[in-house]
């Protein structure tokens, strides 16, 4: 599979920035997954990706990636996916050391039931411009690469894409490996 070029989240992609500018400290859940929708969109490209959206309680994205090896997925009776990301958006308001808490502990109960036959899953959980990177190994939820990225920050933006295309090239040997 093809990676496509790295982006630079916001200063390279009008849609990414559009979406992060419209997340206001009284925003809903609605423009943090429209962000979340376009990250998504940017760095897990349709052509081997497939994203899906829960709505619950929090917005809920699902990440599949089809095998590598398939090169033409329409004519393949060997079409194989795993689920290799999950996240979970909250709104600005909900930036506080307890629901951050509350946050690690929903998206750990998403991983679990979503593993798709896995032990072992990505997920991120958003909190209005905010992110924090997991991976989980069940019971397991760890954080990824350490801390909260804020992506209206320059370094906070850096760090989230460097997470997001970790997971984009290696979601599918983690997910395998479990």
């Amino acid at each position: 599979m093809a990676a496509p070029p790295a982006m630079t989240l916001v200063t390279t992609n009008l849609g990414l920035f559009s979406a992060l500018s419209a997340i206001k400290p009284d925003s809903t859940e609605v423009p943090v997954s429209i962000l979340w929708t376009n990250i998504c969109l940017t760095f897990f490209p349709m052509d081997s990706f497939k994203i899906s959206k829960k709505e619950t309680v929090s917005v809920v994205f699902q990440v599949r990636l089809r095998h590598p090896q398939v090169v033409h997925p329409n004519s393949s009776s060997d079409l194989e996916e795993r689920q290799i990301f999950i996240v979970e958006c909250k709104r600005p308001s909900k930036d506080t050391p307890a629901e951050w808490e509350a946050t690690a502990g929903q998206l750990s109960h998403y991983c679990e039931q979503n593993l798709d036959g896995s032990t072992k899953i990505f997920g991120a959980t958003a909190i209005g411009t905010k992110v924090k990177f997991w991976s989980y190994n069940k019971p397991h939820l760890t954080e990824l690469h350490g801390g909260v990225y804020d992506l209206s920050d320059q370094s906070g933006r850096d760090n989230a894409e460097q997470s997001l295309l970790y997971i984009r090239d290696n979601g599918w040997a983690w997910t395998a490996s479990g």
